[in-house]
């Protein structure tokens, strides 16, 4: 995740079409080199990369998994998994530039108080959890139920 996630996402947002559309030309048949731009974009130390070079990670990312997907030899799961680490990225940044700016939060409480038998479920979970992390681990934690009530089919849990 990038050290200014809301940065990030308006530089990779903003990434013209025709920028990706060459490059996606340009990494036909060429996939070491957009591994390799790639592997130098992530030798910039964490801690010193900037909301530009995060950007051009996830962008590079979306462009390896375009191309993976395009060769019939590599199999379905290869290309499924790198298709969602490279969106994995951009998800985080987008949920952690919303929960900065509180939108996020105020979703999942909503929710959670519609819900609240998932509510107390929610608090025994965060009991233990020190009082100043203890908002983070409740909208984690409720985002993690949001989740599971949306992926389970209704009635025939394998769910204690």
């Amino acid at each position: 995740m990038s050290n200014d996630p809301a940065a990030m996402l308006a530089i990779f947002l903003s990434i013209d079409p025709k920028v990706i559309a060459r490059d996606l030309q340009e990494a036909k048949g060429q996939l070491r080199r957009v591994v390799d731009t790639i592997s130098s974009l992530r030798a910039v130390h964490y801690k010193s990369r900037t909301p530009e070079i995060e950007a051009k990670i996830s962008h590079f990312m979306m462009i390896q998994a375009h191309e993976l997907a395009n060769m019939p030899h590599v199999e379905s799961e290869f290309k499924t998994f790198y298709a969602s680490f490279g969106a994995g990225e951009v998800v985080q940044n987008a949920e952690e530039a919303a929960f900065n700016k509180g939108k996020l939060g105020e979703e999942i409480k909503a929710w959670v108080e519609e819900h609240p038998e998932i509510k107390s479920k929610i608090a025994e979970r965060i009991r233990n959890v020190p009082e100043a992390n203890r908002e983070r681990a409740f909208i984690n934690a409720a985002k993690t139920e949001a989740m599971n009530q949306t992926v389970r089919p209704a009635g025939n849990s394998v769910r204690p």
